[in-house]
């Protein structure tokens, strides 16, 4: 009777009808009884019976609380999976994070415990607490592209503006996470890559290799789809790294799924409300939104060239041809997305002429606005209305110097075109 148990199931008693070839293959390795409930469970939370980054980076961790005054021993900090809410463990310091000692983030990641693993090799360690880390780091990438859908919608040039910038500075965190979780390479991680590589795709082959190394470089997350979906980075060319943040939707929870699916609407990113106000705003704003807008292209440039540096150190035998027809292809598309928007505008001509706003503060986009979802600019002087001054040039929006209490740098200076 055990040995029956532990059989591996056959096809035609498996509904796998629907189910991706990879995962249907896995399904047939593992015990009868062990893959109806697997694929049950799948079925149930949509997404496909197959172990995934998901599942590692999301519901594969606790943190340790430090110890501190009134400190109980065990207390800690769980992942998802345990069902814990953030929020418990000791307090203090958390490497310069007063106070946040319980919110995880790349100045904490080293503190993660994995709960599971693959190898007892500290590059495993190291690699999901890179994945978790970006996770929870991307609460500002989320923020700031939220704000930033609803101020278009609003039409709010200076809150676009506020939210570009604080995109770019996501993108920037999580880049340095890069480095400073999982800066050391060495011969652990093609091991690790090894190891994981037959749990993920049932065939070992180079064409097989090429698709792990689009896993690596995805992690089936939401955070590449967001940073094209809100960027409005041309994905007509449908090049095999393109093809596969698409699928990366598939493995995701539903809520990262719907979550996408609001952000991803018909003309709702950023590019193509730039290029919809170029014609009528004023110069020195069309400055600052194209710097915005180029700031953030760039920061996703170096994002991604994080990303294939990681597949290459995991799979160097691989490593050129994906740079070369998979890497390069997805930077060659962002690349395109770059504004022109001061070119665009001496083309068209000046806008006409009309009221200016004063840019929000920096508080506006502070982390308790973050998670507390305020919408930019509705704290006080980031929807007062400029007066009109004694003079105006032309192509420009209404001058004022800065008022009581305001940065000089939010000082608005005359601008010609």
């Amino acid at each position: 009777a055990g040995a029956a148990a532990c059989a591996p199931a056959p096809l035609a008693a498996l509904p796998t009808s629907g189910v991706p070839p990879g995962a249907r293959d896995m399904l047939l390795q593992m015990p009868g009884p062990l893959a109806s409930l697997f694929l049950e469970l799948s079925r149930q939370v949509g997404r496909p019976p197959r172990l995934d980054f998901v599942d590692m980076a999301l519901y594969n961790w606790t943190l340790p609380a430090r110890p501190g005054p009134g400190h109980r021993s065990g207390c800690e900090v769980q992942g998802p999976a345990q069902g814990a809410v953030a929020g418990q463990g000791a307090g203090g310091a958390a490497d310069g994070q007063a106070g946040d000692d319980t919110r995880v983030g790349a100045h904490n990641a080293h503190r993660l415990r994995i709960a599971s693993r693959f190898l007892a090799i500290p590059e495993e360690d190291d690699f999901w607490r890179l994945h978790v880390a970006l996770e929870a780091e991307a609460r500002t990438l989320i923020a700031a592209a939220v704000h930033g859908q609803a101020a278009m919608a609003r039409g709010d040039v200076q809150d676009v503006i506020a939210a570009l910038e604080l995109f770019g500075q996501g993108l920037a965190t999580l880049s340095e996470a890069h480095t400073r979780v999982f800066a050391e390479g060495g011969r652990g991680d093609v091991v690790l890559a090894r190891r994981l590589r037959p749990f993920l795709l049932s065939a070992v082959t180079n064409q097989q290799d090429m698709h792990i190394g689009c896993m690596y470089y995805t992690a089936r997350s939401a955070i590449l789809p967001l940073a094209l979906a809100f960027l409005g980075v041309p994905r007509e060319d449908k090049h095999a790294l393109q093809r596969a943040v698409d699928k990366s939707l598939a493995s995701m929870p539903a809520a990262h799924r719907r979550f996408l699916q609001r952000v991803d609407r018909p003309g709702a990113d950023a590019r193509t409300f730039l290029h919809a106000v170029a014609t009528r705003t004023a110069v020195h704003e069309l400055a600052l939104l194209e710097a915005g807008y180029n700031g953030c292209i760039e920061e996703l440039l170096r994002f991604c060239s994080r990303r294939s540096n990681l597949v290459c150190r995991a799979l160097p035998h691989i490593a050129e041809p994906f740079r070369e027809y998979y890497h390069k292809k997805l930077e060659a598309s962002i690349h395109q997305a770059r504004c022109r928007l001061l070119l665009q505008r001496r083309i068209a001509g000046p806008p006409a002429l009309g009221p200016a706003r004063i840019p929000p503060s920096a508080s506006t986009l502070s982390d308790s606005a973050i998670q507390g979802g305020a919408v930019l600019g509705d704290h006080g002087a980031g929807h007062l209305t400029v007066g009109s001054p004694p003079e105006r040039l032309p192509g420009s929006s209404p001058i004022s110097g800065p008022a009581a209490g305001q940065a000089p740098w939010q000082s608005q200076h005359r601008m010609t075109e």
